[in-house]
Order: structure tokens, then C-alpha cells, then sequence
């Protein structure tokens, strides 16, 4: 302003952020009411982890359960084709036409359905004196 004064005053604070004491790699949650350091939810920079802060050092993403699993996004075959430009590697649980475990490989989705090895299948087997 043209007399001198500030337009915002030096003593102007916003309200505390959650301040809470926790281990280096702890994730803070809220439970309603107050804010929580876990390292169930681990974070050391560079990688992160579910249900370890013990992160293997070739790992980014890791997760450990002896009581729980891993639940991929559910989607109809419709909706998977939707996606645009999938990655490749991408995994999904397709829910109709065929349901499953599905992963993209870089141009078509690829079922991840487990292959029977029962007298009708075609396996080749070569051992070190030919087949």
C-alpha cells in the first residue's frame, strides 16, 4: 500500500498441523479425532510397504499378511476395454466373459487362468537324451 502498511501482518498463522510423535517411515492416519503415527502403512522415500517397515531393498512395493490378501480392481470386460492406454503390465479382475485375473502385455489383455496339465493338454518335454 501507498502508506506504508502490510498488506498481510508477519504474525499471521494458520491453524497446527498434526504434530504427533512417531518413528522415522511412520504414516500418520486420522481415526475421527485425533491423528496416529502407524508403520503399518511404511514410507522410507523411496519405497513403501504394507504390513513391514522391513522393505526388501529390490522391492518399491511391498506387502505382508499372513491374514489378508491383495484385491486388484474389479471391472467388466466392457469397462477394460475403456481404459485408455493401458500400461503394460497392468493387472485387473475382469468379472464377466470369462472372469479372471487379467494382465495387459503391451498390445492385447492376457488371461492369468491357470492352465491344466491333464492328459489333454500338449506339453513337450525334452530331457538331456531327446524327447
Amino acid at each position: 500500500f501507498d502508506d506504508g502498511t502490510q498488506f498481510i501482518s508477519e504474525d499471521l498463522t494458520g491453524p497446527a498441523g498434526p504434530l504427533t510423535a512417531g518413528n522415522s517411515g511412520e504414516t500418520l492416519y486420522n481415526d475421527g479425532s485425533e491423528w496416529i503415527a502407524t508403520d503399518n502403512l511404511y514410507n522410507d522415500g523411496s519405497s513403501v510397504a504394507i504390513g513391514t517397515n522391513n522393505i526388501d531393498p529390490s522391492a518399491v512395493f511391498q506387502v505382508e499378511s499372513t491374514t489378508q490378501g491383495v484385491l486388484f480392481p474389479k471391472m467388466s470386460l466392457e469397462q477394460r476395454n475403456l481404459i485408455e492406454s493401458p500400461q503394460t503390465g497392468l493387472i485387473i479382475f475382469q468379472t464377466d466373459n470369462t472372469p479372471g485375473l487379467y494382465y495387459y502385455s503391451g498390445s492385447s489383455w492376457v488371461s492369468l487362468q491357470s492352465r491344466s496339465s491333464g492328459s489333454d493338454s500338449k506339453t513337450l518335454i525334452y530331457t538331456t537324451n531327446g524327447f
